[in-house]
């Protein structure tokens, strides 16, 4: 379909015929019928003179295009005004009547129509014969002269949607922005028309920002989803009386979605709107890339949305917890995830569904985290696996220092918006603000418990890089790999653990082949993305001397993971096991404490212990431990004798 213009064709019927025609037709009326044509168009005039004064001026009307449309607008309401025209007696339109009275019956008539091409596509509409009268003007008009607003139809109204308000935490951030950039834009546009693409991520509140522009010249806006473009293949039939009324009401026009279309479909869009908008002053389009839709005709800006930040988000967080009566601290959750105020108001609404369900008045902090959580939409999950977070402070063993620089890296990201935005150090560092870490020590230590108790600490999810998915033998593909991960780890807001990382992280060498150009690369190109990441990685390794050096200055926190000497071997044993555990009094836990077991090993022998004592429906005896840690020690190689378990050898040879 060709754009908005693909209307009746005035040279359907040679002028020649037409003249005759009307001729004809004139002449088997009466008198008494001209009479009352002229009668009723002067009522028709009195009753409808302001509005047709703006019709005329709003759409830069000729003569002859006011009088087509008082004629028509007459022929709604008077039946001997329909039957005028039914006494023709002929199987013509109503409009080539129109056109043979009022536009002349020569070239010059034709002259006139087609001046005024627009009357015939946006104010007019193709009508049945004489014999039998529809509605000739559009539904917008006619809507407008009965002083009504116009109600698009059902198949319309799928994709369109009237808006007239907007809500106080919304208006608060976009009124002032959008509505300064689009008035200084349109002083300064060559065309009296404008384009406003507005960009952003879902969420960011493009739709809410055009919203509070209208609401500051008070306007209404009526969005137009994109995807009737590729669903309907008679977009520009369909639109045309929504354009038309945009153009009576003074109503603006939004293209939503823009994003969503391919690039045929980008295309035929834009052809589509360049015919509908040609009396539109003001158009606004919407979608998540930044590059703009040039429409012919208009002048083009971008305006983009971003992710409110800070302050800002701490301040959006605060309001809607007031609105909801939500008792909550914003600042977690401003520092915690990095939303759009949609996303916002999607947790909200779903941590209250949720409190609700269980038939509570109000969320907790925990439906809240819950449902934050629920609105992260990534991929991660292909090349990285989410760790359950079970434990807290209470059941790691570390020594005071390693616990409290854990202590000092969860209240970073706990108070980042007081440090970054408050103070005003957002000025002096512009980049690096992610919070890295490189957990070193022996095997079993607690490295990747050390990551659990973080991650639950500050309420995120922990995602365990799987390096069998990352790690190419073909050159580029360990790359792509990674930029992958680190940007849908921007989206998850999650803590990315990178176990065995000294195999990501290794140490750059001297260029003697082209494996150690690329292995070199691969270190260069993980350095970059360590500095861009903005959310908390955590590196993990056994042998920190092979971590290179550039990525030793780049990490915030470097925590090394003691083997655990016999007083927190001896705390291991008192926290690992549960308070429920049937624990035989005669266990000598000082004395076991004495084996040079990692906390991962001691876990390990308290499980198996419990095993048997279930399977032997006993408690857990002193036998029982025994026999587990000779166990573990055998899996490693190393054979335990009699003396090594000293006097409570005696209860292995029973």
């Amino acid at each position: 379909m060709e754009e908005a213009a693909e209307v009746r064709n005035e040279t359907d019927a040679p002028q020649r015929m037409l003249a005759a025609y009307g001729r004809r037709c004139l002449a088997q009326t009466t008198q008494e019928c001209i009479k009352r044509l002229v009668k009723e168009y002067d009522e028709a005039d009195k009753k409808t003179a302001a509005p047709m004064a703006y019709l005329r001026e709003t759409f830069g009307l000729s003569d002859f295009a006011v009088h087509v449309l008082r004629i028509s607008f007459s022929l709604l309401f008077d039946t001997t005004f329909q039957n005028a025209f039914r006494a023709m007696n002929t199987e013509s339109t109503v409009l080539d009547v129109l056109y043979t009275l009022y536009g002349g019956v020569n070239a010059a008539g034709f002259e006139i129509v087609n001046e005024n091409r627009f009357l015939t596509t946006c104010l007019l509409e193709d009508s049945g014969s004489c014999l039998d009268i529809n509605p000739v003007l559009s539904l917008p008009v006619m809507y407008f002269l009965m002083g009504l607003d116009y109600i698009c139809d059902a198949t319309v109204s799928d994709y369109c949607l009237y808006e007239y308000s907007v809500n106080e935490a919304h208006n608060l951030l976009y009124k002032a922005n959008i509505y300064n950039a689009v008035r200084s834009a349109a002083g300064v546009a060559e065309v009296s028309r404008l384009l406003v693409y507005v960009c952003g991520a879902e969420g960011a509140g493009r739709r809410t920002a055009i919203k509070a522009f209208c609401e500051e010249e008070q306007s209404a806006v009526v969005f137009i989803s994109a995807t009737i473009f590729s669903k309907e293949p008679q977009a520009a039939r369909l639109l045309l009386p929504v354009f038309t009324d945009c153009v009576i009401r003074g109503i603006r026009p939004a293209v939503t979605g823009f994003h969503l279309l391919n690039e045929q479909e980008r295309a035929d869009a834009i052809r589509i709107l360049r015919g509908l908008t040609v009396y539109v002053p003001l158009l606004f389009v919407t979608g998540e890339e930044e590059n703009a839709p040039c429409v012919e005709g208009f002048d083009t800006i971008s305006i983009h949305i971003p992710k409110p930040q800070g302050l800002q988000r701490v301040f959006i967080w605060q309001t809607l917890f007031a609105r909801e009566s939500i008792i909550a601290e914003a600042a977690e959750y401003a520092n915690k995830f990095d939303f759009t105020i949609g996303q916002m108001q999607r947790a909200i609404h779903a941590a209250k569904l949720n409190a609700a369900l269980e038939q509570r008045t109000a969320p907790t902090t925990g439906d809240i985290t819950n449902a934050c959580i629920r609105q992260i939409r990534h991929s991660l999950m292909k090349k990285a696996k989410r760790v359950d977070t079970v434990f807290g402070w209470n059941d790691i063993v570390l020594p005071p220092p390693q616990k409290e620089m854990l202590l000092a890296a969860a209240a970073q990201l706990l108070h980042k918006h007081i440090v970054y935005d408050t103070w005003g150090f957002d000025a002096k560092i512009p980049y690096g603000r992610g919070l890295s870490m490189l957990f070193s020590g022996p095997p079993g230590t607690g490295k990747t418990m050390a990551a659990q108790v973080l991650a639950k600490e500050i309420g995120l999810e922990l995602y365990k890089v799987n390096l069998s998915v990352v790690v190419s033998k073909y050159i580029g593909e360990t790359e792509k790999n990674l930029n992958e991960i680190f940007d849908e780890a921007v989206k998850s807001r999650g803590v990315l653990f990178f176990d065995e990382a000294d195999a990501l992280f290794s140490k750059r060498t001297e260029v003697k082949t082209s494996n150690d150009k690329n292995a070199n690369m691969e270190v260069s190109f993980l350095l970059q993305k360590m500095e861009e990441y903005d959310g908390i990685a955590i590196l993990c390794t056994n042998l920190l001397q092979n971590v290179d050096e550039a990525f030793k200055r780049r990490i915030k926190f470097i925590i090394d993971f003691p083997f655990p000497d016999r007083q927190m071997r001896l705390l291991l044993w008192q926290t690992i096991l549960p308070g429920k555990a049937p624990v035989s009094p005669e266990v000598d836990f000082d004395f076991l404490s004495g084996f040079e077991l990692s906390g991962s090993a001691i876990k390990n022998v308290i499980v198996n212990a419990a095993f048997a004592a279930a399977a032997e429906k006993t408690e857990l005896t002193m036998r029982l431990f025994l026999l587990a840690v000779r166990n573990e020690f055998f899996k490693s190689g190393k054979l335990l004798n009699k003396e090594d378990f000293s006097q409570y050898h005696v209860l292995l040879d029973a």
